[in-house]
């Protein structure tokens, strides 16, 4: 199978192209990028609230009718 270096997959082209290769079945690592998307998942879970979250769906609906 070839291989190909995808190089700043955060920027909008390097996005793309990760995003047609995850399509067409290919594996995607950049380690970098792996360990920041779970650390930001990890502080994002320890954050969350279902409570908050409640609250803020029953605001928005309030504002729609």
């Amino acid at each position: 199978m070839k291989k190909a270096l995808i190089t700043g997959i955060t920027g909008q082209d390097g996005s793309y192209l990760a995003e047609f290769l995850l399509s067409k079945g290919r594996v995607i690592s950049e380690e970098s990028l792996r360990a920041s998307l779970i650390e930001r998942g990890q502080s994002r879970a320890v954050r969350f609230s279902w409570d908050a979250m409640a609250r803020a769906v029953y605001e928005g609906y309030l504002k729609i009718i």
